[in-house]
């Protein structure tokens, strides 16, 4: 049985995809992130956040997000239900700004292995719980995300790995 039917059947209200907001708030917002992750100021979001840097597959012209993150080792792993993940599919140059440090790697969009991608939403969801929300899902009486919503939410959600490179290197080809 299908997730959905699952819920249906079960009589739980479905995890929808979070809606986005207008292009003109989320760019404000960006702009003001990036310049709080550059700063001195940092620490007030570093713990959750990084700008994450790549280039438009077809145009060329290079991107900055701030995006939640979570990082074991040598790989830094993202979640998103934006469209930005396409311009890193097949593996694509990164540059990732961590509490103000500049890292080269090599991006891994994972949008088809929805069962991997729930267990580590689920699992980046249990560090930080307070995120749940921005993937409307809800919280248990313990403050832990749903476990069933999150396999919902692992429908839309796509999963970017992040391999950085052993070298300090901080320059993204163009």
């Amino acid at each position: 049985m299908k997730t959905l039917e699952r819920v249906q059947a079960s009589g739980m209200v479905p995890v929808q995809k979070p809606a986005v907001p207008p292009q003109r708030i989320m760019a404000a917002t960006n702009v003001i992130v990036r310049f709080l992750l550059r700063s001195p100021l940092h620490f007030l979001l570093g713990n959750t956040l990084l700008l994450l840097t790549y280039l438009g597959r077809t145009t060329g012209k290079r991107y900055t997000n701030p995006v939640a993150y979570t990082r074991e080792g040598d790989v830094v792993t993202v979640f998103t239900y934006r469209s930005w993940w396409k311009n890193v599919r097949g593996g694509a140059p990164v540059l990732v700004e961590i509490k103000r440090h500049r890292m080269v790697g090599t991006a891994e969009a994972i949008s088809d292995e929805k069962a991997a991608i729930a267990t580590s939403l689920l699992a980046f969801l249990r560090r930080h719980p307070r995120l749940a929300s921005g993937y409307n899902i809800p919280l248990d009486t313990d403050g832990q995300p749903d476990p069933d919503a999150v396999q919902q939410a692992a429908q839309f959600v796509v999963m970017v790995r992040i391999h950085l490179a052993s070298s300090h290197s901080d320059r993204l080809a163009d």
